[in-house]
């Protein structure tokens, strides 16, 4: 039986540190680091145990869905009903939201909505997975964790 944990592990720095200390085992454990995409001029491996891989693009995830949340045609309603709330409501919070850092924006807009943090991540990530370039993206990231998994 195959067992799967994602831990997040809070920075790049905490993501290294792991992969770099961590001792290898035998075939009862993979340990696979997963940076964000921006990391990748940053981070090279030389001394890590452990592979590693790039979430899609060349920026932070949540950069790449607030740029969907501005940029994407009837975005307020396809968000609404993704998240199950009025469009007003969404639009209240998405202008509340407008030019908060990224690091603070899906919380703010979350606490807006009276919403938990993984279910707007997880609404704002199924409507980025419906445009086929992103959908390629992401499975050609999955392809490569699948690929070090079967090692």
């Amino acid at each position: 039986m195959r067992q799967f944990e994602i831990v997040i592990a809070g920075s790049a720095t905490n993501i290294s540190s792991v992969l770099k200390t961590m001792s290898q085992t035998r075939s009862w454990l993979t340990l696979i680091g997963a940076y964000d995409g921006n990391m990748r001029e940053t981070i090279h491996g030389e001394d890590f145990q452990w592979t590693f891989r790039f979430l899609p693009g060349a920026a932070a995830p949540e950069h790449l869905l607030i740029a969907l949340a501005e940029s994407k045609t009837d975005f307020t309603n396809i968000l609404a009903t993704e998240l199950q709330k009025d469009a007003a409501q969404v639009q209240i919070a998405l202008n509340l939201v407008a030019g908060v850092d990224y690091h603070d924006y899906f919380g703010s807009f979350a606490t807006a909505l009276n919403l938990d943090v993984a279910i707007v991540r997880r609404a704002f990530g199924r409507i980025w997975l419906q445009d086929p370039e992103s959908l390629s993206l992401a499975e050609g990231f999955v392809h490569g964790v699948r690929e070090v998994i079967r090692d």
